[in-house]
């Protein structure tokens, strides 16, 4: 909490030399909408941090995953009749397939 002081008294140092000559009453919406958009965009870089953190962090695990199994299930499996799936003879069948395969 004392760093959080620390740094956040050089914010009020910049709001008030940035809104130092304008006249009291522009100068004190200058502070408020400064310090308004400032917090705003502060939410808004942490959230899109914590996605972006996020998605990284799940990508990870999916890799570790992946790495984690066996070398010979990354190996293309020999061909089975009986049970392989029919091949789709469709550009958008197959896009289908596929899009449904990764959901």
């Amino acid at each position: 909490m004392g760093i959080n002081i620390l740094l956040s008294g050089d914010n009020a140092v910049v709001i008030a030399l940035a809104v130092r000559a304008l006249p009291p009453r522009e100068r004190f919406w200058g502070m408020v909408l400064g310090a308004g958009c400032a917090a705003v965009l502060l939410i808004l870089f942490t959230g899109s941090y914590d996605l972006v953190e996020a998605a990284v962090s799940q990508a990870a695990r999916r890799a570790r995953a992946v790495l984690g199994r066996r070398p010979s299930s990354w190996l293309p499996q020999p061909h089975d009749a009986e049970d392989s799936p029919q091949a789709v003879e469709d550009l958008w069948r197959a896009v289908r397939v596929v899009v449904i395969a990764n959901s």
